[in-house]
């Protein structure tokens, strides 16, 4: 018998999904075949209640910061390494229900059995799971099916196939019989004999699935497309001069941000592909006239003069002081000059706009029509928008976080309701306002310098509080009091503004604490909430030993 047939079905279980991972992962990085891991963890982002999702993005979040990793470059990885680990932890347990099974029925065919099983997880996959890269034709799509039910069979054979090896299956065939007298059966070798065979045969496997493994995974990174191509490409435009502007704190972040460092933070594990030259956009619903835009048609101003906005944007799951926000250049056709020639319905107050990767989200068509920098955006930094931030087309909509500003357009319909956005839908903010917020990017003490005498440090950082902008950036150190920061004149009502705070130097560690308020009058609010479910709140702090 089997010793310890639930973890030695586990033990298979590990070692037969590894490369087949690897497997898969070469074979979508050579010929664009759906790439089952990804497919399956997307599927349950988009399935899994918003509670569930939500206390994952946040226990994410949570572990990226306490390992002192960068989330805009990292956030992503992770979900990927997330996605892979999530589908060995799968083939695990269902190795280990088949150790369980095969270890009590001890059957004579393990391979039939493993293979239909494995086989119906296939036909799961491949049916029941959509893919984030559809099979073109009925043609792509049998073969797709084909490919995912022959890799599981596959997978199932094998387990069934190394089972019998380790196991103690009865022989169907006649015992083999020789000159010699009748040939050993495994059962009538000792103990000490069969596990020594198993461990060996466990060792040869383990070898084999490592070298797959590794090989397969290496020539699926050495064949998949560098996606952050578009993305580094260019440099940032240069910071416009303008009255009010101050030096910045040495250390403090760029006002600018390049958007090869923009984050990126949506439901999908890599981003949609679409090609902008085939790309047609259809805009319906209670209009007179239905239309279908083009992205030439934007380039070339046929649905509107384009402008130019300075732009932050950030995302509602970013923590205090996180690095979920990012600020540039904006260029797009306000969504009411859009719309003006389509003649909405007098009933019409919503435009439902969803995009390639099932994304939704509603518009009040009263925002839009009382506000111009709702906007329909093609552009930033005065190129395309990268792949990775929704080329062709995103919305833009002020003192809104991320959640509520679909990428990748594919479809905009005039409604007389509203339809719960995506993030909505699970539990997050319906209005997902900005929340005023002030972070401490640097305590420059290698920057310090004398002046009356008195020896002073600059302390720096980013004010922002939607499209209400900034008035007022204070600092507190220690116990001390609230001291006014000098705040420069932002780019735009729309961004983020940097403050800088010249301290006068006292030895020792000490605590900086920084607040601001918005352009109404209204304070940060102080009391610490987590991101969910309408933005985190709370005063930034540093610890520093001066």
């Amino acid at each position: 018998m089997v010793r310890a047939p639930i973890r030695t079905g586990a033990l298979l279980g590990l070692l037969l999904t590894l490369p087949l991972t690897a497997v898969m992962a070469l074979a979508a990085s050579a010929t664009g075949v759906r790439f089952p891991p990804f497919d399956l963890f997307e599927w349950l982002t988009r399935t899994l209640p918003g509670g569930a999702l939500a206390w994952g993005i946040a226990s994410l979040v949570a572990v990226l910061g306490a390992l002192g990793l960068d989330l805009r470059t990292t956030s992503k990885l992770a979900e990927q390494a997330l996605a892979l680990a999530s589908f060995v932890v799968g083939g695990v347990v269902v190795g280990l229900l088949l150790g369980a099974w095969f270890g009590r029925a001890r059957p004579r065919s393990p391979v039939a059995r493993s293979s239909v099983v494995a086989g119906a997880v296939g036909v799961f996959i491949a049916l029941a799971v959509p893919s984030s890269t559809p099979p073109a034709g009925a043609v792509g799509a049998a073969a797709a099916l084909a490919w995912i039910v022959g890799a599981f069979l596959a997978l199932g054979a094998l387990f069934g196939l190394a089972w019998g090896r380790i196991g103690e299956a009865p022989l169907a065939e006649p015992e083999p019989v020789t000159a010699a007298g009748p040939v050993a059966r495994p059962g009538d070798l000792s103990p000490s004999v069969q596990a020594t065979g198993r461990r060996r045969f466990m060792v040869r496997l383990g070898g084999a699935a490592a070298l797959v493994t590794v090989g397969g995974a290496g020539l699926a990174e050495w064949l998949s497309p560098d996606l952050t191509e578009a993305d580094a490409a260019g440099a940032p435009q240069g910071v416009p001069s303008r009255a009010g502007a101050i030096v910045p704190a040495p250390g403090t972040r760029p006002e600018i941000t390049p958007v090869r460092d923009f984050y990126r933070i949506d439901i999908d594990l890599f981003p949609p592909s679409i090609d902008g030259d085939d790309w047609k956009l259809p805009i319906g619903g209670l209009v007179e006239k239905p239309a279908r835009l083009t992205l030439d048609g934007f380039r070339k101003g046929l649905y509107g003069a384009a402008q130019d906005l300075w732009i932050t944007l950030e995302c509602i799951s970013n923590p205090i002081g996180g690095d979920l926000i990012g600020t540039t250049r904006w260029t797009g056709v306000p969504l009411r000059t859009v719309l003006a020639p389509l003649r909405p319905a007098a009933s019409a107050r919503y435009a439902s706009i969803k995009s390639k990767d099932g994304f939704h989200e509603s518009v009040s068509l009263d925002l839009a029509n009382g506000d111009p920098r709702v906007m329909l955006t093609y552009a930033w930094d005065g190129r395309p928008l990268p792949q990775a931030h929704g080329y062709p087309l995103r919305i833009y909509i002020p003192d809104r976080y991320g959640m509520k500003q679909p990428k990748w357009i594919t479809s905009i319909e005039i409604t007389d309701r509203e339809t719960p956005g995506f993030w909505v839908d699970r539990g997050w903010s319906h209005t997902a306002q900005v929340r005023t917020t002030s972070v401490i990017d640097t305590v420059a003490v290698r920057a310090a310098y004398e002046k009356d005498g008195r020896r002073f440090i600059p302390v720096g950082g980013i004010a922002y509080a939607g499209a209400r902008a900034v008035s007022r950036v204070q600092v507190k150190v220690d116990d001390g009091p609230w001291v006014d920061a000098a705040v420069g004149q932002p780019l735009s009502t729309l961004t983020w503004a940097l403050w800088r705070y010249d301290w006068p130097f006292e030895p020792g560690e000490h605590t900086f604490v920084v607040r601001a308020v918005d352009g109404f009058g209204d304070p940060q609010i102080e009391r610490e909430q987590p991101p969910e479910p309408d933005g985190a709140t709370g005063l930034y702090r540093v610890k520093k030993r001066v």
